[in-house]
């Protein structure tokens, strides 16, 4: 005799599906949007503006001359013309004649008081100008001396825009001055950027291939500022603006190397356009997704701003350093992260904290289940 069975199968499945958070209570890192108050410039001679008024009897710095942080209006800084819109700037010139990329972290340390909110780094060309070709620094060297400096200027003021320019090409300087009998002079008797300037006049194979070497050089360390800075949320390479500028004998003073007063103010003119535009004081709004999936939760953020967005961070509550978002971040239940973004002009929006939701509803299935016999 067949018998028929009826049976319950009782099964649990966790449901999955998106759920659209909202940030939860008041901002807890306040917004950083417009103009700085504090300015700190890192560099070499360049930045400080080194014989800038050609006076051969006051060869030493002028940093009042200085694109980055001079006061004179002759140059119309960068610094002069954030005071220009607020009225209201401290700037600190920090660089020092002389210094190659392995200065960037002393420099920063030095200049820890100040406080950046704005900080520009125009820095390199002494890591090429040697007194030859072998003594060049590499490009491996200049890449980890930049990572050191610029971590150790995030860590000091991780809300500060840091501003990067890249190193002038020194062979269109070559390419300027080297049928000047005066210049030649000058760059033998001081022995001026040998590894480029020695015998200028040459069209030995040996010197032209030397001079495309050393330039390649300073293409390779500007390919690692923009690599390098690409990886901050709050940096700006210059797009090689300054490398692409073209020189001629009034940007350049009595030294036939280092600019003229005229050349500080083009840099001025043309390094503030390629920075931050600070009258951008429109902060990006972020946003969270709460997604889960076999009980995983993950978070996705995203953003929008009248500019662009640049890129988010976040951070558990427990922490006071911040972590780039590149992707959906797993998190437990009723977990909470703080989320803040970051626009294309290092504008920060008013950081806030948002949840995951309660653990996820459960439903209970019962088919019926026919076992004969």
């Amino acid at each position: 005799m067949r018998r028929m069975m009826v049976g319950l199968l009782v099964g649990i499945v966790a449901l999955s599906g998106q759920i659209q958070a909202k940030p939860q209570g008041e901002v807890i890192d306040p917004a950083v949007v417009g103009y700085p108050q504090r300015m700190v410039a890192f560099g070499d001679s360049i930045t400080r503006a080194f014989l800038a008024d050609g006076n051969p009897n006051n060869i030493a710095d002028q940093p009042q001359y200085s694109w980055a942080t001079g006061t004179s209006s002759e140059v119309n800084s960068l610094a002069e013309q954030i005071r220009t819109a607020t009225g209201n700037l401290t700037a600190t010139n920090a660089a020092a004649s002389g210094a190659s990329m392995n200065a960037l972290v002393g420099q920063v340390n030095a200049a820890t008081s100040a406080d950046a909110q704005y900080a520009t780094i125009l820095i390199g060309a002494n890591d090429v100008c040697r007194s030859n070709e072998a003594a060049m620094t590499s490009v491996a060297d200049y890449r980890a001396q930049l990572v050191s400096g610029l971590n150790q200027l995030t860590t000091n003021e991780p809300e500060a825009r840091i501003f990067v320019a890249s190193i002038p090409d020194v062979f269109k300087v070559w390419q300027t001055f080297k049928d000047n009998p005066t210049a030649r002079a000058i760059w033998n008797q001081f022995g001026v950027c040998q590894a480029m300037f020695a015998n200028p006049e040459s069209t030995a194979p040996t010197d032209m291939e030397r001079r495309q070497r050393v330039r390649q050089r300073i293409i390779d360390f500007n390919s690692q500022l923009s690599e390098v800075c690409s990886g901050y949320l709050r940096c700006r390479f210059d797009q090689n603006l300054l490398f692409n500028s073209a020189i001629s004998p009034t940007l350049v003073t009595a030294d036939f190397y280092h600019p003229s007063i005229a050349g500080q103010r083009t840099l001025a003119s043309n390094l503030a356009q390629a920075s931050f535009d600070f009258t951008d004081q429109t902060a990006p709004v972020s946003n969270v997704t709460f997604s889960q999936t076999q009980g995983t939760w993950l978070a996705t953020l995203s953003a929008t701003d009248n500019r662009g967005v640049r890129g988010l961070e976040y951070r558990l509550p427990s922490q006071t350093t911040w972590t780039r978002y590149t992707q959906p971040i797993e998190v437990d239940d009723q977990a909470t992260i703080i989320v803040r973004a970051v626009d294309i002009n290092g504008n920060s929006e008013g950081s806030r904290a948002w949840s995951v939701p309660a653990a996820a509803s459960y439903s209970v299935f019962m088919p019926l289940v026919k076992f004969n016999q």
